[in-house]
């Protein structure tokens, strides 16, 4: 049986033959304290921030991948939202206001890039 020690939020050490070969995936192979091969495995992932205008729209904003959905809440004061640890590729962002006054709205082909932040800059909601 694979024993599986997962080291903070991205850094993987697989025990006894790595077999996988995912997609955004980095491996360098070590020794473990007994002397055994294993693999150290390091997702590759960036940041993604934006600020949502009104701040007071209370929105929630998702990212969706074809292998990852995440979502954040932008603040309430400042609008401001930040995507911590996404896999690198190509998301589709969607920002649906609390305030049932304003339009929700969606970007496409949004990149995240292995360590580094994608700025959405300001993303205006418009009236309904």
């Amino acid at each position: 049986m694979n024993r599986i020690t997962q080291v903070g939020a991205v850094l993987f050490v697989i025990a006894m033959t790595v077999g996988w070969s995912g997609p955004n995936i980095t491996s360098n192979a070590k020794q473990d304290p007994l002397g055994r091969s294993v693999a150290v495995m390091q997702a590759q992932t960036g940041m993604m921030s934006g600020v949502v205008s009104p701040s007071s729209s209370n929105s929630t904003v998702t990212a969706y991948s074809s292998a990852d959905t995440a979502t954040a809440s932008a603040d309430t004061t400042t609008g401001t939202f930040m995507f911590m640890t996404l896999p690198a590729g190509s998301y589709t962002v969607h920002v649906m206001p609390g305030n049932m006054s304003l339009n929700d709205t969606t970007i496409s082909n949004v990149s995240v890039v292995d360590g580094q932040t994608t700025n959405l800059g300001t993303i205006q909601l418009s009236s309904k």
